[in-house]
């Protein structure tokens, strides 16, 4: 963690095993049909009936259709339905191109009633990026229908460090503080508090903000993982990665700047761009960059469920933590009168199951449940790091000893430091 004039701060959001974290979560609640970046071919948006809680799409005549935006990491497919009819079938198809579409998969139930399930398919099996496609069966009899709602697709790698969200600032506005601010994946939008809501990128991008051009704002940016781009919002757009990337976006030389940087989830390959690239991890590690020494430049760093090690490139190497547990670094003390800098990020968990909050030689505590995201932000000014979570399922944020408020909705990433 940078020094606090800097406005320059690192997190890492580390969505819990528990929670479901979707690339595509589409209640067809929209004002429109189809959503954007979709496409449909027959297929109606209806309200005659309805899953939750207004509408629905409806497919009854072959060749029916509608299939999503580009999806460039899939993994399993959700979605609830409803059959009027015994024999009543959607079928579920993917494509590469968006037009040469191949059978995966067809899905029924017993009519009369909405049932909710996932398709027998892994999905990260398949090509990616890909677009799947919901279509009425050619074998239905004539005047059978299905009804679509709730779809949900997963990433294939929410549990590799693609779900271990790392952001370099959170300073939207300017004024040394953490905002508290969302990124909607399946649409682009970034809204927050207090100061409005703007659509960036498209469904299946990273939110990757920080302060990339050193004036104290943080910018607005996300990482495509299937090109590899990085678009920073009226600054640039560059390719720095790939499909196997985690972005980990962190001021690694201490200029104030926020540098783009990807860590390799099979290799442990760390890249950072202009400065080095270094091997450092393995598979089901959690890049966890932090300024662990002081010195105002965050340390290449990563974190091993398997065995809770910590492991500070040139630093130390410790253990601290289970397999369930969340890394939660931050500069949670001072320390004044140190070689160090008054400032710098310690060791810290967050358990999911319990709501442990354990910060390493300093203390514990409990602040929140199992549902819950923890973040962490300046978000008193007071330059340290504020404990707190993010509930999904109702967009409470809840900053320890600070404040309650209630903002995004469940999908949302929180965006804080």
């Amino acid at each position: 963690m940078a020094l606090p004039n800097s406005n320059s701060f690192s997190v890492i959001v580390v969505f819990p095993a528990s929670a479901q974290r979707y690339l595509i979560y589409e209640k067809f609640e929209g004002g429109a049909f189809p959503p954007s970046g979709w496409n449909a071919d027959g297929a109606q948006w209806c309200s005659c009936t309805a899953y939750s809680p207004t509408h629905s799409v409806i497919l009854d005549a072959d060749g029916e259709s509608f299939s999503t935006s580009l999806i460039p990491t899939p993994g399993t497919l959700e979605f609830a339905g409803l059959y009027n009819a015994v024999g009543a079938m959607v079928r579920v198809n993917y494509s590469t191109d968006g037009n040469n579409w191949i059978f995966i998969n067809k899905h029924t139930a017993s009519p009369g009633s909405w049932h909710g399930g996932s398709v027998p398919v892994d999905l990260s099996t398949l090509p990616a990026p890909l677009y799947i496609q919901m279509e009425w069966d050619e074998y239905n009899d004539p005047g059978n229908t299905v009804y679509i709602d709730d779809l949900r697709i997963t990433s294939s790698v929410r549990a590799n460090p693609s779900s271990n969200l790392v952001l370099q600032s959170g300073d939207y506005t300017g004024d040394g503080k953490t905002d508290i601010a969302v990124f909607r994946p399946d649409n682009g939008l970034w809204a927050v508090r207090g100061l409005g809501r703007i659509y960036y990128g498209q469904s299946g991008d990273l939110p990757v903000s920080g302060d990339y051009n050193g004036d104290g704002i943080t910018d607005i940016a996300v990482y495509r993982s299937y090109t590899g781009l990085w678009g920073v919002k009226d600054i640039t757009r560059f390719y720095y990665g790939g499909a196997n990337d985690a972005p980990v976006p962190a001021d690694f030389t201490g200029d104030g700047n926020c540098d783009a940087a990807v860590f390799n989830m099979a290799s442990g390959l760390w890249r950072i761009r202009g400065i080095t690239i270094t091997y450092f991890g393995q598979l089901d590690d959690l890049p966890v960059p932090g300024d662990y020494d002081g010195d105002g430049s965050e340390d290449i760093a990563i974190f091993r469920p398997a065995t809770g090690l910590w492991a500070l490139r040139g630093i130390s190497r410790l253990y601290y933590g289970a397999s369930n547990d969340n890394p939660v670094p931050g500069a949670y003390q001072w320390y004044p009168g140190t070689r160090t800098g008054p400032f710098r990020d310690q060791i810290a968990l967050y358990r999911p199951s319990t709501g442990l909050w354990a910060i390493r030689d300093l203390t514990r505590f409990y602040f929140g449940s199992g549902d819950d995201d923890p973040i962490t932000g300046n978000f008193d000014s007071g330059g340290l790091a504020d404990p707190g979570i993010f509930r999904p399922a109702t967009g409470l944020w809840a900053i320890r000893t600070i404040s309650r408020v209630y903002y995004g909705t469940d999908g949302d990433y929180p965006l804080a430091q």
